[in-house]
């Protein structure tokens, strides 16, 4: 048994809030089915309400419908061919309705304490992170490159920081809107201003279920080097703008030499016009080009694609709540003729 799970059987069913379980990548092994059926085992003793959110790919149905016929709360997303991790991680928050939404790894529920992250985050409205107490040297150093990349990005990127955490709703929906929310949704952005706690954990335990790790950390780096963009770009619009001035400046020399000294080497003050053009000229227009990226990055608003192609699902949270808080409404009540006196709440 869990620590999880001797939390939860000490108090009875939470049943003022309602927490979204997101699993954007379950392997389909039968350990990996083993441990989601332990999870809603211990939901089910912690909290009233719950849901649990997988996403698969499209082409893997057959192998995740057995699992509806046992979890009763359970919602499988089919998504696109070659959905990355990262993106899954978006989908599966937008997805989610839950006002406490975990975001987990099936490898680490082993090694936390879920129930408590989920009732902390909801009792202080902070973000909570844990991260692993010790990593390796090894490790460290082929995570180095990518933390100086995270850092340059505005991130706290590094190996510690687990994937899976606790995030209220009202957080996960000002992430959601950020352009960058696939890097927002899975480490600490360092302009962003909300409370985070970070638990420690002990990395004793062996995690496994994880897949395409090199796939991840390769496609980590690639948005990261793309969220340094913006902040690239501030520095190529000032060495353009002081290519601009060192041209003119250099202009203005050559018309100096050329008004003051009676013999110049012959071609000389041509080539040098040419060359001061030049640096005016390409100074002049990748500070315009700069300038332009910057206000399309600026203004730009990441749309919600189409991802989500269908949903298996053995939940009716909405018909679950309806029916615990005794709740009826006429049948035939059309929404234009529902008033607040047209339902009938029986204590």
């Amino acid at each position: 048994m869990t620590n999880a799970d001797m939390n939860s059987t000490s108090h009875k069913p939470r049943d003022e809030v309602l927490v979204s379980i997101c699993l954007p990548d379950l392997p389909a092994t039968e350990e990996a089915f083993a441990s989601l059926r332990t999870l809603d085992s211990t939901m089910r003793k912690a909290f009233r309400f719950w849901e649990i959110i997988v996403l698969i790919e499209a082409s893997e149905t057959d192998a995740y419908r057995p699992l509806l016929d046992t979890i009763d709360h359970l919602r499988i997303c089919t998504l696109r061919r070659g959905t990355g991790h990262y993106k899954r991680r978006v989908i599966a928050s937008q997805e989610a309705i839950g006002d406490i939404v975990f975001l987990a790894e099936i490898s680490d529920l082993k090694l936390l304490d879920y129930v408590d992250m989920i009732k902390q985050a909801h009792t202080n409205g902070m973000v909570v992170i844990p991260m692993l107490s010790t990593s390796s040297l090894l490790r460290r150093s082929a995570w180095s490159p990518i933390t100086a990349l995270g850092w340059a990005s505005g991130y706290h990127v590094g190996i510690n920081y687990m994937a899976s955490f606790a995030i209220p709703r009202t957080i996960v929906n000002q992430l959601l809107r950020r352009p960058d929310a696939e890097l927002a949704l899975r480490f600490p952005p360092r302009d962003f201003n909300a409370h985070y706690s970070f638990l420690p954990v002990s990395n004793s335990l062996t995690r496994r279920f994880r897949r395409n790790k090199l796939a991840r950390q390769l496609y980590l780096s690639q948005i990261l080097l793309i969220n340094i963009a913006p902040r690239l770009l501030l520095w190529v619009s000032l060495s353009s703008c002081m290519l601009v001035f060192l041209g003119l400046a250099y202009a203005v020399y050559v018309v100096i030499i050329w008004l003051t000294l009676s013999e110049v080497e012959p071609g000389w003050v041509t080539l040098s016009s040419v060359l001061s053009a030049f640096a005016i000229f390409m100074g002049s227009a990748i500070f315009g080009l700069s300038l332009g990226l910057q206000f399309l990055l600026h203004r730009l608003q990441k749309l919600g694609g189409d991802d989500v192609l269908d949903e298996l699902n053995a939940a009716d949270i909405y018909k679950k709540v309806k029916r615990d808080l005794n709740v009826e409404v006429e049948a035939d009540m059309i929404p234009s003729q529902i008033s607040p006196g047209s339902y009938d709440e029986k204590a």
